[in-house]
């Protein structure tokens, strides 16, 4: 999984959140999301032009793409109030961060949150074990956080 997910390329982080994903859902479906995430055509193959998409992915653009619930948990790790609002307070928080990089990637991680979620609410099998699979995203999205605090 790791290796045909191309993971050794993606950033930290980022890593764990499509290799589990590819693992608990398919790797074809976890390289798509991934794609569609970067603005690159999803063809479920990550090849070089992913990764660098990745990198300068706009923090607007990404934070548009937030659900509600992963927006007040950035917001949350921001230090700002989570309102569920993307306003001045989340962008000057995202600016005065220390480490710039290590905020756009927890943006990605929560980004990825958001289309696992929306994923696995899709999927026919959600009704008896939608509760298993939300609480691994909650697992893989704290791993992923850690992660990237480690680095």
């Amino acid at each position: 999984y790791w290796r045909v997910l191309s993971c050794d390329d993606l950033p930290t982080g980022v890593d764990r959140m499509i290799f589990d994903f590819g693992f608990n859902a398919s790797t074809g479906r976890a390289a798509k999301q991934l794609q569609k995430l970067a603005g690159v055509r999803p063809d479920g193959d990550i090849g070089p032009v992913t990764p660098a998409a990745l990198a300068t992915k706009d923090v607007r653009s990404l934070l548009a793409s937030l659900g509600a619930p992963w927006l007040a948990r950035f917001q949350q790790w921001l230090g700002v109030q989570p309102d569920g609002v993307v306003g001045p307070e989340t962008l000057g928080a995202i600016a005065r961060k220390n480490d710039v990089n290590a905020a756009h990637d927890v943006l990605l991680v929560h980004a990825l949150a958001t289309a696992q979620e929306a994923a696995y609410r899709s999927f026919r099998g959600f009704a008896s074990y939608g509760e298993g699979w939300l609480n691994r995203l909650h697992w893989r999205v704290g791993a992923a956080l850690s992660d990237i605090d480690a680095a």
